[in-house]
C-alpha cells in the first residue's frame, strides 16, 4: 500500500511539474519575437531619421547656394548702379559743357535719364522744322549720343494745351508734337546716331510737367525730351564720356 501510494504521489507530482514547466518555453519564444519586432521598428525609425537628416542637409545646402547667388546678384547690382550713376554724371556734365545755356535739363524719371530741351530752343512757334539754332543744338548733341552704342533713345515731343490755329499745317497738337520728334530724330541720324537706336513719339498736350494756366507753365510743357532707354548690352560705359 505504501509503495503504491508513493508511486501515485510521485506520478501526480510529476504531472503537475510538467504542467507548470511547459509554458516557460512559450513565454521565452514570445519575448524573443517581441525583441525582434522592436529591433525592426528601431531600424525603420533609424533609416527614416537618416533620410530626414539627408533631406535637411540637402535643403540647407540649397538655401546656402541661393543665399550665395543672392549676395552675388546684389553685389553685381551695386556695381552696375555705381557705373550707371557715374555714367549719368559724366553725360550730364559733357552735354552742359557743349550746349551751355541752352535750357537743357537732365532729369531722372522712373529710373530713366531724360534730356529735356525747351521747344523754343529747337523750333519757331507752330513750326515742325528745326530752326537754325535748333539744328546747331542737335548737331552738338549728336556726337555725344552716337558714342553710346549700347543705348536706345526715345525722342518725345510735347505741347501745351493751346489749340492749333485754323489753317495751320497740323490738325492738332498731337500731330505737331510727333512731327517735331521726327525732325529731331532725322537730324540726329544725319549727324551720326544710328537709326536703329532711335524712335520718335508725339504726346501732344497729354503729358504735362506743369499746369497750363500760366504762361510759364505752358512754356515748360512745350518741350522735346530725349529719353535714354535701358541698355541693350551689358558692357561698362566707363570712359565713354572722355
Amino acid at each position: 500500500m505504501r509503495s503504491s501510494l508513493a508511486l501515485a504521489t510521485a506520478a501526480v507530482l510529476l504531472s503537475v511539474g510538467c504542467a507548470t514547466s511547459r509554458p516557460k518555453p512559450q513565454r521565452g519564444a514570445q519575448m524573443g519575437g517581441d525583441d525582434r519586432g522592436e529591433a525592426k521598428r528601431c531600424k525603420r525609425e533609424l533609416a527614416h531619421a537618416h533620410e530626414q537628416t539627408k533631406r535637411c542637409h540637402q535643403i540647407s545646402e540649397e538655401r546656402r547656394a541661393r543665399l550665395a547667388r543672392a549676395r552675388s546678384s546684389a553685389a553685381h547690382c551695386r556695381g552696375a548702379l555705381r557705373v550707371e550713376t557715374r555714367f549719368r554724371k559724366d553725360l550730364s556734365r559733357e552735354l552742359r559743357g557743349v550746349l551751355g545755356t541752352s535750357g537743357l535739363a537732365v532729369r531722372d524719371r522712373d529710373g530713366r535719364l531724360v534730356l529735356r530741351l525747351p521747344a523754343a530752343v529747337l523750333f519757331r512757334t507752330a513750326q515742325s522744322t528745326l530752326s537754325k539754332g535748333g539744328a546747331l543744338t542737335i548737331e552738338k548733341m549728336a556726337p555725344i549720343l552716337a558714342r553710346l552704342r549700347s543705348r536706345r533713345f526715345l525722342v518725345a515731343g510735347h505741347t501745351d494745351t493751346t489749340p492749333v490755329r485754323r489753317g495751320a499745317k497740323f490738325r492738332n497738337n498731337w500731330e505737331l508734337s510727333a512731327l517735331r520728334a521726327i525732325a529731331v530724330v532725322q537730324a540726329l541720324v544725319r549727324h551720326g546716331v544710328a537709326a536703329t537706336q532711335l524712335a520718335a513719339a508725339g504726346y501732344g498736350q497729354h503729358s504735362p510737367i506743369a499746369a497750363n494756366d500760366s504762361a510759364a507753365g505752358r512754356q515748360n510743357n512745350r518741350r522735346i525730351e530725349i529719353i535714354l532707354m535701358p541698355r541693350t548690352t551689358a558692357p561698362s560705359e566707363r570712359g565713354v564720356m572722355r
